[in-house]
């Protein structure tokens, strides 16, 4: 060794700013790190014994060696937290070590590191711009550096580089925090937000995320209350979701209550509880620490349970409105839109193989809800929604979609119908009464879907409504062929409003025949849909499709004042004893405005209100005995005629219809079709004519096509008779040259009558 780097290194009178006799602390976690760089071994040897058994801080000492710049870099580059650099300016050449120290500041970024240069050439020394630029701390001659000297300079360059690195530790915490308080913010669920605590918590004090619990007052499944675990990490990682003290450590759990019914953070060795939220919403983390934190770290903590507990509230904020959104409170159950979400989830997952959505509608709620009141109706739907939740505990989702329908979503093997349809024969205790109910299934199978969630629903829906329409009080499934007629039917609508727009619809005239003298004795105005190319729609195929779209109002409220349009110009014409029979569907009769457009018709067209008849069907007649009593009371009074028509297809009783005093039967055609051969309808058809009679009521028979039916409705005393044997409907401008040529008013009933049609006479 060079004596005199040994002499520069003797002890002098300049007294040591500390020793490890005056540091009251010892961490032996962790050592100040100091980098020698010189090419001269015997510095190397002299600085380590110079510090040998000294403590700092309370910190030991590590040195690393290096005899070139090259050795210099590799170290900085792999070894991190370097507090300071002993550096001697000339290695290889003159200002290698001001080359060193400029590649450290300015390209490895290493800007809390202290740097004390040294040189071993009395007389050199770097200017003093170049120290301030490069951020030198001190620069001293090896002759100037005696021990103590070495060891104030050292000291104070630790007690510099520990300042600076708390700083910097604070900001990026600080950082750190403000980034995850944002990304805690986007969390929308208090499962995830507490596991985001746990790895934000983690990362800002640099630990593993070993031994965390977050917890937060709840109830458990008894309906007690309990300390839940929300997430946890390492060895606790298994008990989410479980009460805390199934945890088996009674100093997790005591710390934890004590934080959360103290609201105060609890910071020792070796483990710390945390305090986060309000006495409304709070949460307490336990976390284990391998060191006691240091003060930047507890205050950085404050920082950061301060800035969660607003995250939580806003976690809270989105629960509430995510609840209101997604769940059903009268039912306690997920709503339609939670179980849209969760079959839109399962389907992006691609694991839908056999999964069945299956859709509830109880059979017959309404008179329920109508007779027993809403109360207890909804008393009914809870006890249905509690049944359905027991007993399909494996389904994925129990939701109540709307009104009476519930949904359920899961495998083939739980979503059973028949299975579901059996939890409905035991009957609901409803206050001191047993309510029975029954149900229909409309079923989906996710394996048939094309489509997200909502195609799902529709095919489910579909199914329902195929069920209640044919097999009501039981299932049926979605399949392609009934989602292709089902599509046909909406592109039906879709064109049947484009046709009424643009006036692609119209009127014929079905003349109507007393069977007694042959005259005309009026008309019914049939609705037609031309298609552009020539080809025509059943009406049986659209007006179902607009009575149940509501279509029907605007179309029906077009029709009733086109047909009062053309009695006007029929009585202009001469035809001013003519009877037009007008359809009214079971819709229109329903609808609170069907007066006011009755009226209006009856003004805008100044036609004769005797003259018009109103052809409702046994459906209507049969709907509430005093609303329909009263409306067509109110019909009459206007001197509008009604009319029953399909006669003897429904369940209407003559007796019923006399009260409703009507003016007039029409017996349906299919009775007449075999009226010559048939008599079993031959009685049926005399029945109906003898029994209307009685009651003073007027009979008419539509589908005549036969001079033979029409002698034997003759000799039953039927009063008038509509079919092609007299004529087919017509248009209007047809069926005004029909009255004036082709129909012999005067012409005997029993010779040939004159109903030979040209071809403008084509059935419509």
């Amino acid at each position: 060794m060079n004596p005199n780097i040994l002499k520069h290194l003797e002890p002098d009178n300049e007294t040591l700013l500390f020793d490890e006799a005056s540091v009251p602390l010892i961490d032996h976690q962790h050592v100040w790190k100091i980098l020698v760089v010189d090419d001269d071994a015997d510095v190397h040897t002299a600085t380590t014994l110079a510090f040998a058994n000294k403590l700092i801080l309370g910190r030991s000492i590590e040195f690393f060696h290096a005899y070139n710049s090259v050795q210099a870099r590799k170290i900085l580059t792999s070894v991190d937290q370097m507090a300071v650099i002993l550096l001697d300016v000339v290695i290889e050449e003159l200002d290698s070590g001001l080359k060193l120290v400029e590649e450290i500041r300015r390209n490895m970024q290493l800007m809390e590191v202290r740097v004390i240069l040294r040189t071993g050439q009395p007389g050199y020394a770097p200017q003093l711009e170049t120290v301030q630029n490069l951020d030198i701390n001190d620069f001293r001659t090896k002759t100037e550096l005696s021990r103590n000297r070495l060891l104030t300079a050292v000291i104070s360059a630790v007690r510099s580089y520990d300042q600076i690195s708390k700083l910097s530790a604070s900001r990026r915490g600080l950082d750190l925090i403000v980034r995850g308080s944002a990304e805690l913010m986007r969390l929308r669920g208090l499962g995830d937000f507490a596991s985001g605590v746990i790895v934000q918590l983690s990362v800002l004090l640099g630990i593993p995320p070993e031994g965390f619990v977050c917890a937060q007052q709840s109830l458990d499944d008894c309906g007690e209350p309990a300390l839940i675990v929300l997430a946890a990490a390492g060895k606790y990682a298994h008990q989410i979701n479980q009460p805390i003290d199934q945890l088996g450590n009674e100093r997790v759990t005591s710390s934890l209550l004590e934080t959360l019914n103290n609201q105060v953070n609890q910071i020792a060795p070796g483990s710390s509880t945390l305090y986060i939220g309000n006495r409304s919403n709070e949460i307490g983390v336990y976390l284990e620490t391998p060191t006691f934190p240091d003060h930047v770290d507890i205050k950085l903590i404050e920082v950061f349970c301060s800035s969660m507990s607003v995250c939580l509230e806003n976690v809270h904020l989105f629960e509430s409105a995510s609840r209101r959104a997604y769940f059903d409170e009268m039912v306690q159950l997920p709503n339609r839109a939670a179980l849209l979400r969760t079959v839109d989830q399962t389907l992006a997952a691609s694991v839908h193989r056999n999964d069945v959505l299956a859709l509830i509608d109880i059979d017959n709620f309404a008179e329920i809800n109508d007779t027993l009141g809403h109360h207890y109706g909804d008393q009914l739907l809870q006890s249905i929604a509690i049944r359905l939740k027991a007993a399909l505990a494996n389904a994925k989702l129990v939701a109540r979609v709307g009104g009476d329908v519930f949904g359920i979503f899961g495998d083939e093997n739980t979503v059973d119908p028949e299975l579901i349809v059996s939890l409905f024969v035991k009957p609901f205790r409803i206050g001191g009464d047993k309510q029975t109910v029954t149900v229909t299934l409309g079923l989906a199978r996710l394996s048939e879907i094309d489509g997200g969630a909502d195609v799902a629903f529709k095919s489910a829906s579909i199914a329902l409504k195929r069920a209640q329409a044919v097999n009501r009080g039981h299932f049926s499934f979605f399949n392609r062929a009934l989602g292709i007629l089902t599509n046909d039917r909406v592109k039906l609508l879709r064109n049947l409003r484009t046709a009424f727009d643009s006036s692609h619809l119209f009127l014929t005239y079905q003349p109507q025949i007393s069977l007694e003298t042959g005259q005309v004795v009026g008309c019914e105005a049939l609705l037609r849909w031309k298609l552009e190319n020539g080809n025509f729609v059943s009406p049986d195929a659209f007006i179902p499709l607009a009575e149940r779209s509501g279509l029907i109002l605007p179309i029906g409220e077009w029709v009733l004042r086109t047909a009062c349009t053309q009695v006007r110009q029929l009585r202009q014409a001469g035809y001013e004893h003519l009877r037009m029979a007008i359809n009214v569907s079971v819709v229109q009769f329903k609808s609170p405005g069907f007066l006011k457009t009755l009226d209006k018709a009856l003004t805008e067209t100044g036609v004769n209100p005797a003259r018009i008849e109103l052809e409702i069907t046994e459906s209507v007649a049969m709907l509430d005995s005093d609303y329909v009593t009263s409306l067509i009371s109110q019909i009459k009074t206007r001197q509008v005629q009604i009319a029953v028509d399909d006669f003897g297809t429904g369940f209407s009783s003559l007796a019923y219809l006399h009260r409703l005093d009507i003016d007039r039967l029409k017996i349906d055609k299919s009775f007449i079709t075999g009226l010559e051969h048939n008599q079993n309808e031959k009685s049926i058809a005399a029945m109906v004519i003898d029994l209307a009679k009685n009651l003073g009521i007027q009979v008419i028979a539509e589908g005549v096509e036969t001079l033979a039916q029409a002698e034997l409705l003759r000799g039953m005393q039927c009063d008038e008779a509509q079919g092609y044997y007299f004529g087919r409907p017509m248009e209007f401008e047809n069926f005004r040259t029909w009255l004036q040529s082709d129909w012999d008013t005067e012409a005997p009933f029993d010779k040939p009558l004159k109903c030979a049609l040209t071809p403008t006479h084509a059935a419509l």
